[in-house]
């Protein structure tokens, strides 16, 4: 049994492993609770921090073991997911403390397919100043096998064998689709702009193109139409949920807006749309942050337990990459202050809209007395609205005007 702790060193859980390596499943942990996530938490963290001024890499591997066994001979800087994939929250943590981050994975199938399923969730959120690099050990060992035969010094020689997120995301491609026929590479061309659309504008994006035309013999301008047509098939596909979408469409994203901020922190924690009662009064706002917000909850409404990656695959061009960049550019926030920092977005949404503003005061009036406040910015908004009022609203002005 290993005490799972969180940054802090607060013991949240609790993770076992099994004795005998035929049992299934391989890791067990504490229930997720309102204090402990699987999906939120990295062992060994805490210890990693402790020599924070120091600490310039992070070693991602498998398991407790590997993490002790390492910790052991002198490598303070790994952490370990607990059984189950690396996603996208954990890089975002990584990415925020240290600036290069190697996976370290056992070079069978099984690790190829989990470092694969990491670069996915890396994408979106990777930036010009991260140096990600996946480290393949040979097939059967992990870092505790290894550190039983080899120094430390060894063990961190591998590094320079190491492949950089570049060159993993193009020959993983290439191995996987192969470059043998041009239909081959149409099918590589393809893919990796789909993976690419989920990334934010940045400088490592723009060296992916280049690197997927040099492979594929498609200009980079090929590429990047590639992933515009990919784009809209999917647009076209996808349930526009306000009418008057082709407005909103023709205006920019605003990333430091207060609807932008509302949809960093549904994506980074998905469980705040439970905090939404009603979407009807978002689709007023006309911004398309809020259509974009509006489908971001529906997509976790269908799909509770979906990845960021996914994600970002079922947007459009803009969208995706609006998100990424979001992700990337905007600090972590903490999960114990995540959903009351949601309903201060939500309702300095709600004020910036006079419609649902004078609607929420309106049902507020009939269920208790409106404060002085309110009631001065409920006639201000009828005020400011008059010629759209219907004969409702008129008696109601009235009425606030002789009080």
């Amino acid at each position: 049994m290993f005490p799972i702790k969180d940054r802090k060193g607060r013991v949240v859980g609790f993770g076992g492993r099994v004795m005998n390596p035929e049992d299934q499943p391989k890791y067990l942990n504490t229930g997720d609770t309102p204090v402990f996530q699987k999906g939120k938490e990295l062992y060994g963290l805490h210890e990693a921090l402790e020599d924070r001024k120091n600490l310039t890499r992070i070693y991602v591997v498998e398991g407790y073991m590997d993490v002790i066994a390492m910790s052991e001979n002198g490598i303070n800087n790994s952490v370990a997911t607990l059984g189950i994939a690396t996603n996208r929250f954990h890089t975002q943590v990584l990415l925020q403390l240290v600036n290069e981050v190697i996976f370290c994975f056992d070079g069978d199938d099984a690790g190829r397919g989990a470092a694969w399923g990491a670069l996915k969730n890396v994408l979106p959120v990777v930036n010009d100043g991260a140096e990600i690099k996946f480290l393949f050990l040979p097939e059967g060992e992990d870092p505790a096998s290894l550190l039983e035969k080899e120094s430390k010094e060894d063990f961190e020689s591998r590094l320079e064998k190491s492949l950089l997120l570049s060159e993993y995301f193009i020959e993983r491609l290439t191995l996987a689709i192969g470059t043998g026929s041009l239909e081959k590479k149409a099918s590589l061309a393809s893919k990796a702009t789909e993976l690419l659309r989920s990334m934010p504008e940045s400088s490592i994006k723009k060296l992916l193109e280049a690197e997927v035309s040099n492979v594929t013999g498609l200009s980079k301008k090929d590429i990047q139409e590639n992933s515009q047509s990919v784009a809209t098939r999917k647009k076209k596909q996808t349930k526009f949920i306000s009418p008057a979408q082709k407005d909103k469409e023709e205006k920019p994203f605003e990333p430091s807006g207060i609807i932008a901020k509302a949809l960093a922190s549904v994506v980074t924690y998905p469980e705040l749309i439970s905090e939404v009662d009603s979407t009807e009064w978002i689709k007023d706002l006309s911004r398309p942050e809020a259509h974009l917000l509006l489908q971001v909850i529906e997509y976790f409404k269908n799909s509770p337990n979906g990845q960021v990656a996914d994600l970002l695959s079922s947007l459009d061009t803009d969208s995706a990459s609006f998100i990424g960049s979001l992700l990337s550019g905007t600090p972590l926030l903490e999960e114990k202050n995540s959903v009351a920092y949601f309903h201060d977005c939500l309702e300095a949404m709600k004020k910036s809209n006079p419609t649902v503003r004078i609607q929420e005061l309106k049902e507020q009036q009939t269920k208790e007395k409106l404060s002085e406040d309110e009631t001065f910015e409920l006639q201000q908004h009828l005020l400011s609205n008059l010629d759209k009022l219907d004969e409702e609203d008129k008696v109601l002005l009235r009425q606030l005007s002789q009080n």
